[in-house]
């Protein structure tokens, strides 16, 4: 039988519960996103490992150019223009795809610690940039890597100079804002553009994703500034669809399509020079990354489209659905 103080204890859980949901449902329940019927994204990262057999570390493995260019006709359909990261796999085959389609390439070439590796990527850059210049808008040289320290700046700034002197076309170089910060002055001289990593989910003080939007223009702003008059695009932002919270930062499907929707509706009035990571997942992130390296793309590993900042957004984020099966369990 139940006690007086059991029945006020009882109700002062609900009761709090029911407060807690309230907040929850204020705080995180799903506005109206705003929609951009019209736009499409400026640039949009690509890489072609979407399956759970494939990944860049199979040295085997080469992408077939109808597989590459079905997934750029996808890629069409929200850009006219793709990054890559690379020239291994058969992707050296994506300049003559991408002119074919009418789509823009901003073409990737990785560097890391092998330079007999670096060296094979650099050549086959030089020859298809000789080719394919009316395609190819710029030459990336090496994505992070002085983050991932495969590098020093020293040895990445002769690189660097390499490229420009034997390629008639951009040179940039893509790391997170803060190394592009700190080494400066060994970099500026040697690119003719800055491609700046601004990842709110990954800062070493996660951004929560309603800030997230607002964060990636201030950084914007302050690197423009800092590297001004070299022109600087944001070579990657984007959210993950799922994956572990990260203090403030939390995946999710709806956190996704909130923070495309929010950068796209803001670019329309406020543009700035971006790339979104990434067009579809890649399965083989999850081992690196966990979960949420596997999900940010547009489009999921099987090529359904999972944001579209085109139409209304329904469902709910990944904080209401944590707070109600709290509520459950506690009323219970």
């Amino acid at each position: 039988m139940q006690t007086r103080s059991d029945r006020w204890a009882q109700a002062l859980v609900a009761a709090a519960c029911l407060g807690l949901g309230l907040w929850a449902a204020e705080r995180f329940w799903p506005h109206a996103l705003p929609t951009a019927e019209n736009a499409i994204l400026p640039c949009v990262s690509y890489a072609p490992f979407r399956h759970p057999d494939h990944s860049p570390f199979d040295p085997r493995l080469r992408i077939s150019s109808a597989s590459l260019r079905a997934d750029l006709v996808q890629i069409r359909s929200v850009s006219p223009c793709l990054r890559t990261y690379g020239l291994d796999h058969g992707m050296d085959q994506l300049p003559g795809i991408a002119r074919a389609l009418g789509l823009r390439l901003r073409l990737g070439v990785w560097l890391g610690q092998d330079p007999v590796a670096n060296r094979r990527e650099i050549e086959q850059a030089v020859a298809l940039a000789a080719a394919y210049g009316d395609v190819i808008e710029e030459v990336i040289v090496g994505n992070e890597v002085l983050l991932r320290g495969d590098l020093a700046p020293e040895a990445l700034a002769e690189i660097l100079a390499e490229m420009q002197r034997r390629i008639d076309l951009p040179i940039s170089y893509a790391d997170v804002w803060e190394f592009w910060r700190r080494h400066a002055a060994e970099l500026r001289p040697h690119v003719d553009r800055v491609a700046v990593h601004i990842l709110p989910y990954w800062e070493d003080d996660p951004i929560a994703v309603d800030q997230a939007v607002e964060y990636v223009y201030r950084r914007y702003g302050e690197m423009a500034a800092l590297f001004a008059p070299l022109p600087v695009w944001v070579g990657e932002t984007g959210w993950p669809a799922r994956g572990r919270s990260r203090g403030a930062a939390v995946p999710g499907v709806y956190e996704q399509a909130f923070f495309v929707h929010s950068l796209v509706y803001r670019h329309q009035s406020e543009p700035i020079p971006f790339n979104l990571i990434e067009a579809f997942d890649q399965p083989w992130k999850r081992a690196q990354e966990g979960a949420m390296g596997g999900a940010w793309g547009i489009f999921d590993s099987e090529g359904h489209q999972r944001v579209d900042w085109r139409r209304p957004v329904s469902g709910a984020p990944a904080q209401v659905a944590i707070v109600a099966a709290s509520a459950v369990v506690f009323v219970v």
